[in-house]
């Protein structure tokens, strides 16, 4: 899965990149809030929100 295919959930968005706070970029489908559907940009199809790990410093 990548930018601008299909959501294979919904059919009707296309997946776009997103990210918030303190999780790394994922893809989602441009149909949310109706959509759910993300994955991993790395071409997983789990969930792509991982919460970013701190460094110690």
């Amino acid at each position: 899965m990548s930018v601008g295919d299909y959501c294979p959930t919904c059919g009707d968005g296309s997946m776009v990149v997103r990210s918030g706070g303190a999780y790394q970029p994922f893809l989602a489908c441009s149909g949310y809030p109706s959509c759910k559907t993300t994955a991993a940009l790395d071409g997983g199809t789990e969930g792509g929100a991982t919460r970013r790990q701190k460094l110690p410093g």
